[in-house]
């Protein structure tokens, strides 16, 4: 993926060309992963399904980490504003990620406990 990166760069004219190479690449890459494959993914069992809600809700419970991280270190008003704005979507005006992934729990039969409220909170 490197060689293709590099080849990329010497070959585009600008940054929003090489972007968008990038996210062409991307995606070519996202589309030889079985998980999102239909014809593979379709053949996962319920369990192999509920497994995979529970690790995924796990690991995206770390997120605003990751946001708080980058957010912390970038160089500029207008990158931090990017993340500004996922965490906003993160906390979501109608309807929460948090809550957009206990549905999605819910409708693979998972039963996701939800910590309560603390006190003052």
């Amino acid at each position: 993926m490197i060689d293709s990166i590099e080849t990329n760069l010497t070959n585009q004219n600008s940054l929003k060309e090489f972007v968008e190479s990038l996210d062409l690449l991307y995606i070519e890459k996202l589309k030889q992963i079985a998980l999102f494959d239909p014809k593979k993914s379709s053949l996962l069992s319920l369990e192999q399904k509920q497994l995979f809600c529970k690790v995924f809700y796990h690991l995206r419970g770390h997120f605003h980490d990751f946001l708080w991280v980058m957010g912390n270190f970038l160089p500029n008003e207008g990158l931090k504003q990017i993340v500004l704005t996922n965490i906003s979507e993160e906390f979501g005006m109608r309807c929460s990620h948090e809550q957009l992934y206990v549905r999605f729990a819910e409708a693979l039969g998972v039963d996701m406990v939800i910590p309560p409220k603390r006190r003052g909170s």
